[in-house]
């Protein structure tokens, strides 16, 4: 894959709160179908707390287009019981 818009990668001498974004996963599709050229990806860590604001705001915005899609999110990752 050769992207102009790549991720640098993490700097290891460097908290990750010092660092803006940076290469952390690779993402493939489970299908085998091929993704458009170019098509980028963001990964969420369930359980962060920036994490759950993102995907709060992404189920309020497919809720309407996606229905089920929202309420499988909603189920799956909001309303889990906390592993505090």
């Amino acid at each position: 894959m050769n992207n102009t818009n790549a991720l640098q990668e993490r700097d290891a001498t460097k908290p990750a709160t010092h660092q803006g974004a940076f290469r952390k996963y690779d993402v493939r599709r489970v299908d085998g179908k091929q993704d458009p050229e170019g098509a980028e990806y963001f990964v969420l860590r369930v359980g962060d707390p920036l994490a759950t604001a993102a995907i709060d705001a992404y189920i309020k915005a497919a809720a309407s287009d996606y229905p089920m899609l929202a309420a499988d999110l909603r189920a799956q990752f909001l309303e889990r019981p906390s592993s505090v």
